[in-house]
C-alpha cells in the first residue's frame, strides 16, 4: 500500500461539494458554519439530509446538567440500543480524483444499478438490527449515508433522521458515520494526535495524525456536559504500510489518547457515560486494547472509572475454556474468527453511579450474512454479499435514582 503522501496529511482538510469551507485539524473543537448550521466536525465531518445537525440542542432538557450529578433524569428514554457496523466499502457514485476509490471509481463495475444492490442488502442488515443509534464504519460521504437512510424508509425499516460523517484524510477517502433515531448535540473528529515514541527511534509528535480521526458523537448535551458521548473508531489496518511506525504503535497512540481523553471527562463528572465503539483492527487481548486504552473482559478487573468493559466479556470471550467461533467473534480471517469490533463502557455504567447502564449485549447474526460459516462479504462482481464484519449491539438502561 501506497505510504500517505505530505497532501493527504496536510492539517487542513477542505471539505467536499456539500460544503466549501476548510477546517483547521489541529484544533479538535473547532466548528465550521454553514447556512445556519454548524458541521462540527474539527476534519471536516457534515450532517446531512435534513437531519439533526451536529451542535444544535436537540437532547432535551436535564435539571442539573451542568452542575454535577444531581441530575433529572425523567426526559431520558429508559432504554437505548448502540450499535456499531463495519459496512465494508459503502461508496457513492460521485468520482473523487484526489482519491483512489479503485473499484469504486463511477463506470466498470460500480454503476448505479450495483449501488443500489449495495443499498439495499446493507438495508436489509439495518432492518435486523434496529438499534436507536447506529455507528458504521467504511462509509465514503454524506450522500452514500442519505442514500442508505433513505432505503431504510422506503422499504418500512427504522427511520433514522440524525445523520452525520466525519471528516477523513484516508487515502480511499472512507469515514465513519452516524445514524440515529434521536438528535444528537455534537459531532466532532478528534484527529489522533497524540505523542508517541516508537521501538524504531520515530517520535509521532502530533504533526501526523492518523488518516482516520475519533469521532466524538454526544447527546443531552455537548461538551463537558454530555450525559452520553459515543467515542466511534475505525484504527488503521493491520494490512497497512508500517510507516513510519509499526500497526501495533499505531494503535497504541490511539488507545493511549482515548484513555486520557476519558479520564479528564470522569474526573469531571463520574455520571458520564462513554461508549467507546468501533472497528479497531485489534483483538482485546493485544496491549493496544488491553493496556493503552485499560480495556478487560472481566468486570472483576475493572479498577477505576475510567477503565472500560469490553462486552465480549459478556459472551464468554477471555474465559478458561472459551474458544473464538461464530457466536463470538465480529471477523473472519486466516481460517481464524477474530474480534476487531467492540463496544466497551467506562466502569460507572456497571456499578450504578453511570446515567446509563449496561443491560445486554449482542451479536448480531441473522443467517443470511452468513455464508460457508463465515460472514457473508460484499462481492462488488456478483452484485451479492453484505460484508465481511458482523454488526454488535449493546442496550443501554436509564439510571433509576428511585
Amino acid at each position: 500500500m501506497r505510504r500517505l503522501g505530505a497532501e493527504l496529511l496536510a492539517p487542513l482538510l477542505c471539505l467536499g461539494s456539500l460544503l466549501t469551507a476548510c477546517v483547521d485539524t489541529s484544533e479538535p473543537d473547532t466548528r465550521v458554519e454553514q447556512a445556519g448550521q454548524s458541521a462540527g466536525d474539527a476534519q471536516g465531518g457534515v450532517s446531512s439530509g435534513g437531519s439533526s445537525v451536529a451542535g444544535e440542542q436537540g437532547g432535551g432538557e436535564l435539571g442539573g446538567a451542568s452542575g454535577g450529578e444531581d441530575l433529572d433524569l425523567s426526559a431520558l428514554p429508559a432504554q437505548l440500543t448502540v450499535a456499531t457496523y463495519n459496512v465494508q466499502n459503502l461508496f457513492d457514485l460521485v468520482d473523487d480524483p484526489e482519491r483512489e476509490e479503485y473499484e469504486y471509481t463511477p463506470g466498470g463495475s460500480w454503476t448505479q444499478s450495483a449501488f443500489e444492490a449495495r443499498v439495499q442488502q446493507l438495508a436489509q442488515v439495518i432492518q435486523e438490527i434496529d438499534a436507536d443509534i447506529l455507528t458504521l464504519q467504511e462509509v465514503e460521504s454524506e450522500v452514500a449515508l442519505e442514500s442508505l437512510a433513505e432505503r431504510l424508509r422506503s422499504q418500512g425499516g427504522p427511520d433514522y433522521p440524525h445523520l452525520a460523517v466525519s471528516g477523513t484524510n484516508d487515502l480511499r477517502g472512507i469515514r465513519l458515520a452516524v445514524m440515529s433515531k434521536l438528535p444528537f448535540d455534537r459531532a466532532i473528529g478528534r484527529p489522533i494526535n497524540a505523542t508517541y515514541s516508537c521501538g524504531n527511534g520515530t517520535t509521532l509528535d502530533g504533526s501526523r495524525p492518523e488518516a482516520r480521526p475519533i469521532y466524538e458523537v454526544s447527546l443531552w448535551g455537548s461538551g463537558d456536559e454530555a450525559l452520553l458521548t459515543l467515542l466511534v473508531n475505525h484504527w488503521k489496518s493491520k494490512a497497512a504500510d508500517p510507516y513510519p511506525c509499526a500497526v501495533s504503535e499505531h494503535h497504541k497512540r490511539a488507545g493511549a489518547q482515548l484513555r486520557s481523553l476519558i479520564e479528564g471527562w470522569l474526573e469531571e463528572r463520574p455520571s458520564r457515560a462513554v461508549v467507546v465503539l468501533g472497528d479497531m483492527n485489534a483483538w482485546e487481548s493485544e496491549a493496544s486494547i488491553q493496556d493503552a486504552l485499560g480495556a478487560v473482559t472481566s468486570t472483576q478487573d475493572l479498577r477505576f472509572a475510567p477503565d472500560l468493559y469490553n462486552l465480549w466479556g459478556e459472551l464468554g470471550v477471555g474465559q478458561p475454556g472459551v474458544t473464538d467461533n461464530a457466536t463470538n467473534s465480529s471477523y473472519y480471517y486466516d481460517e481464524r474468527w477474530r474480534r476487531l469490533d467492540h463496544i466497551m463502557l467506562t466502569q460507572p455504567m456497571l456499578d450504578g453511579r453511570g446515567v446509563w447502564q449496561l443491560e445486554a449485549f449482542e451479536q448480531v447474526r441473522p443467517a443470511f450474512v452468513m455464508r460457508d460459516g463465515r460472514p457473508y462479504r460484499w462481492d462488488l462482481d456478483r452484485r451479492e454479499g453484505y460484508s465481511d464484519h458482523f454488526p454488535i449491539k449493546v442496550t443501554l438502561r436509564r439510571r433509576s435514582d428511585n
